[in-house]
């Protein structure tokens, strides 16, 4: 007989503030031209193209533009103000050998998005810029950027700086 542990989900919400002796400081969510929207729970809590848990009304939706630790305040845009099309990449991995050049193939920025075309053009070893054809919602430092050919994972890395 196979001993199955039951599975406990908790929200990564739950979790930090579980773990984490001190609490978090709440600070201030404004707009692109800094005014004072509301009030966060912590910068910890948030990421950027989140829409929910907010609790901010604009009359229209709004998003997680940035977050600055520095002076603990998180911006949010309209859906718009979170469209790129480039982005560099570092700590790159090519499974079957670096591409020696600029190359169009499929890239996903998120588990559950799908992939989109985009070149993906190598800077050295470990550094890549990608530039989408289309521009994507909120391409996200610190997450992962996994290129394919196909169903064939050709490389990635990790989303460092988002330009345009």
């Amino acid at each position: 007989m196979l001993n199955l542990m039951k599975h406990i989900v908790i929200s990564y919400r739950d979790f930090l503030t579980s773990r984490l002796k001190h609490g978090f400081e709440p600070g201030n969510i404004v707009d692109e031209n800094k005014k004072i929207l509301g009030k966060h729970k912590g910068i910890p809590f948030y990421t950027i193209g989140q829409r929910e848990g907010l609790n901010i009304a604009c009359g229209y939706p709004v998003f997680v533009q940035s977050l600055d630790p520095r002076t603990n305040t998180i911006t949010v845009t309209r859906r718009e103000g979170l469209m790129r099309s480039t982005f560099t990449i570092t700590d790159a991995v090519y499974p079957s050998g670096m591409i020696a050049k600029r190359t169009l193939l499929d890239v996903r920025i998120r588990h559950q998005s799908p992939a989109s075309p985009a070149w993906v053009t190598p800077i050295s070893e470990t550094t890549a810029e990608i530039e989408f054809k289309k521009p994507r919602f909120a391409i996200t430092p610190g997450q992962s950027a996994v290129f394919y050919r196909r169903e064939t994972v050709v490389g990635g890395g990790i989303i460092n700086e988002v330009c345009a």
